[in-house]
């Protein structure tokens, strides 16, 4: 039972690792996202695709 302990331990481990890098590149790229639409919007108005 000790051994089946460890492995899950690990597992969790292993996916809390993976959870947290994904949960913060979803803020990042949330943020980006935000940031660069807000500036957008400060910078000339509506969105406009024409350079």
């Amino acid at each position: 039972m000790a051994y089946l302990d460890s492995e899950f331990y690990n597992l969790r481990l292993l996916w809390s690792r993976i959870a947290d890098r994904v949960v913060v590149a979803g803020l990042v790229a949330l943020a980006m996202g935000v940031a660069s639409y807000i500036a957008i919007q400060l910078g000339h108005g509506p969105i406009v695709i024409t350079p």
